[in-house]
């Protein structure tokens, strides 16, 4: 049944690509009457669609206190996003033939007073579930250009890039290339002092409001850069019709690229055909002299990864950077 859903569907000349994901509960392990077998699969369905839209979950008792675990999880993050309390890490993003720092990725961090540091991938998916992935986005995007403004008026950082998340849901929302115009406005920065990264998931339907948002954002000099290349749909149409700056190759390839022949194929093809269509391309997850070096001699343009530094607080950056004109390493 899940297969008849799989593949692209033609509608009015449009493209679509369907996927339907599902959930299974047996009788009698997971219930004896029709509500418990509905909960269960309903629990079941809700675990598939965390892990991978298009697949199957069967129904397992430890699912229930997963559940249950995600609901506190949820109530508290509501509560953080009216209260603010995350914080935005910064991640330097090197020029390798220059080895000087020219971006910045943003990243969020929850500081559970509880549980300790909480990563993105344990409580975005949930800001994304219960919509306050715009509101959280939004702030995020603020803050982000709030620092990139400060450490714009230091010595040699005057040209330094943010480049900040965005979900699928942020793209489409009312009004948003336009608060992105009022941020610029408020801290007195160019377009080009931001980029914004998307997943080829957010984009492979390739939406005609979405096309409007980002022409809007491209006529501002906002960068588009694509995150995790070759990990989604890999659908090439888009590059061909989308204002795309920015290509960022997975660190998974990276990683295995000095073991792997095929990630080294790979990569150096990601980069080839990168620079056919004038785009530039971003390696993530550098952790060897090795890896950079190999990087170079394919023509990448940017990395990022722990041999540059980890993502780190404000004010750990600005000592990091020391006018932002010193060279990596």
């Amino acid at each position: 049944m899940l297969d008849r859903f799989n593949g692209p569907v033609t509608v009015s000349d449009t493209t679509l690509f369907v996927a339907a994901t599902a959930g299974v509960a047996t009788y009698p392990e997971a219930g004896n009457t029709a509500q418990s077998l509905l909960q269960a699969a309903d629990t079941a369905l809700s675990l598939a669609k965390r892990q991978q839209r298009g697949t199957l979950a069967f129904y397992a008792p430890h699912m229930q206190q997963e559940t249950r675990a995600r609901l506190v999880v949820a109530s508290e993050l509501r509560q953080a996003v009216e209260d603010r309390q995350f914080e935005v890490h910064f991640q330097p993003i090197i020029d390798i033939p220059s080895r000087r720092v020219v971006k910045l990725e943003a990243l969020v961090r929850w500081p559970h007073q509880e549980r300790g540091m909480i990563p993105p991938a344990e409580f975005i998916p949930l800001a994304e579930e219960s919509g306050l992935i715009v509101p959280l986005g939004r702030w995020i995007l603020q803050e982000s250009l709030r620092s990139i403004a400060t450490l714009r008026q230091c010595k040699g950082c005057e040209t330094l890039v943010v480049a900040v998340n965005i979900s699928s849901q942020q793209l489409p929302a009312p009004g948003f290339a336009a608060s992105i115009r009022e941020l610029l406005d408020q801290y007195q920065l160019p377009g080009d002092a931001l980029e914004l990264e998307l997943t080829e998931r957010s984009l492979i339907q390739d939406r005609p409001e979405v096309r409007e948002v980002l022409s809007e954002l491209g006529a501002l000099g906002v960068g588009l850069a694509i995150d995790d290349f070759g990990t989604g749909y890999s659908a090439l149409n888009y590059l061909r019709h989308l204002p795309v700056d920015l290509l960022k190759i997975d660190q998974e390839f990276v990683r295995d690229m000095g073991t792997d022949d095929n990630d080294a194929l790979l990569v150096q093809a990601i980069i080839s055909l990168a620079h056919a269509l004038r785009i530039k391309v971003v390696a993530e997850g550098v952790e060897t002299e090795e890896q950079l070096q190999f990087l170079q001699d394919k023509g990448c343009d940017f990395a990022q990864g722990y041999l540059i530094a980890r993502p780190m607080p404000f004010q750990v950056l600005r000592g990091f950077l020391e006018g932002c004109g010193t060279r990596h390493g």
